[in-house]
């Protein structure tokens, strides 16, 4: 049995979870129990209003069989109010219902990133503390070597959580894009805020709230055919329809890595050209979902 003990791999470039294979697999409770009105399949389901929710707050498992063995290199849980002493575990089977060997295993570790000591005021700030505190999302990312398995078993443990029960929004899981290349400098970043103004006579300026939102921009400028491919193959079947996940600096500490981290779907197409030999651009947008 060939057991790794690693969260995260140290490759930092940009991070793509385009094709969701968590959406196509069935999941069910292994330990514990999910709340009737709030139902595992919502982890499956774009619904920033329906979520996935247990009241088991010492452990749960999910168990995520697979419909074909498949490689997987990342998994996320996307929005949700695990606390900061909150811990996940990953382990993936070689075979179908948790059968066969185990070849990944990532051990338990954090769910949420403990604030650096560079990020700490020991005056004003627990010890145990995240840079999630002050953050609008929550979220769980865990990047591995490429492995193939047939089923998953994601084991969450919060007792400390003084929420009613435990909630996730999304999962996103599958094979990670990520270019041997990085993204291109010119990137940009925006807090689309949708609030709309009105200009009185007297030459108040009011605004009507609205959600804010990120936006994002960055131009992969270096993809070779071997990576034009496989991206071309997931933008066709997500388009513009889908939402995915991308981490512009995984890895990263600080606000820096919350800022270009996000659930999203692509404005538009990237448009794939050859501009020459065996190299490829592709000028990406993306709005948060």
């Amino acid at each position: 049995m060939a057991i790794k003990n690693a969260a995260r791999n140290t490759m930092n470039n940009i991070k793509m979870i385009l094709e969701n294979d968590a959406d196509t697999a069935t999941l069910s409770m292994q330990t514990g129990t999910s709340i009737a009105t709030l139902p595992l399949s919502n982890l499956q389901k774009y619904n920033n209003s329906r979520k996935f929710g247990s009241t088991d707050k010492a452990e749960i498992q999910i168990k995520i069989d697979l419909p074909q063995i498949k490689p997987i290199s990342g998994l996320v849980l996307w929005e949700h109010n695990l606390s900061n002493t909150a811990t996940v575990q990953l382990q993936l089977y070689s075979g179908a219902n948790l059968t066969g060997t185990i070849d990944f295993d990532t051990g338990e570790f954090d769910a949420i990133p403990q604030r650096a000591f560079n990020d700490w005021n020991w005056q004003t700030q627990p010890v145990v503390s995240s840079l999630f505190d002050e953050w609008l999302v929550r979220f769980t990312q865990i990047y591995i070597d490429p492995t193939f398995c047939g089923s998953l078993l994601l084991t969450i443990k919060d007792p400390d959580n003084t929420d009613d029960e435990l909630l996730i929004n999304r999962l996103y899981m599958g094979q990670v894009f990520s270019p041997s290349v990085n993204f291109s400098f010119g990137h940009k970043h925006q807090w689309d805020d949708k609030s709309t103004q009105l200009s009185t006579d007297d030459g108040s300026l009011w605004s009507i709230e609205k959600p804010v939102k990120r936006k994002i921009k960055f131009d992969l400028n270096y993809l070779q055919e071997s990576e034009r491919s496989p991206f071309s193959t997931q933008l066709l079947r997500v388009g513009k329809r889908k939402d995915i996940f991308v981490n512009m600096f995984p890895g990263t500490t600080g606000q820096k890595g919350l800022d270009y981290a996000m659930a999203a779907k692509f404005t538009s197409v990237p448009e794939l050209t050859g501009d020459f030999h065996n190299n490829f651009t592709a000028p990406t947008a993306l709005a948060e979902a």
